[in-house]
């Protein structure tokens, strides 16, 4: 899947470790947010992970290394607010567009 690729490139394990890491993380996003009549809030937090893994922080490493050897529950990760589990580029990213976005709204 592409989590597991993601995971296996960002932390180096190999493809069985990352591929079971990836489908626990799945897993606790499907409990957590699955619902037969709007499935968005679940893509939403697939898509979510699967962007940010691509550049993997120091810090999103440290919590794909502690869900690949068991010390970060994959409920903990879901449940985690996305802020936390952002890049500081992302952060960046998102602050700025929330700015233009509150000067947008101010001008009109």
């Amino acid at each position: 899947t592409v989590l597991s690729h993601m995971i296996c490139q960002a932390t180096g394990a190999d493809a069985a470790a990352s591929q079971a890491a990836a489908e626990r993380l799945e897993r606790g996003v499907f409990d957590a947010l699955y619902s037969e009549e709007d499935l968005r809030d679940y893509r939403a937090k697939i898509r979510f992970f699967a962007r940010e893994l691509r550049r993997p922080s120091e810090a999103q490493q440290r919590v794909l290394k502690g869900l690949l050897d068991g010390s970060v529950s994959a409920e903990s990760v879901v449940a985690q607010d996305e802020d936390d589990f952002l890049s500081a580029e992302s952060l960046a990213k998102k602050a700025k567009l929330r700015e233009e976005g509150m000067r947008s709204a101010v001008t009109e």
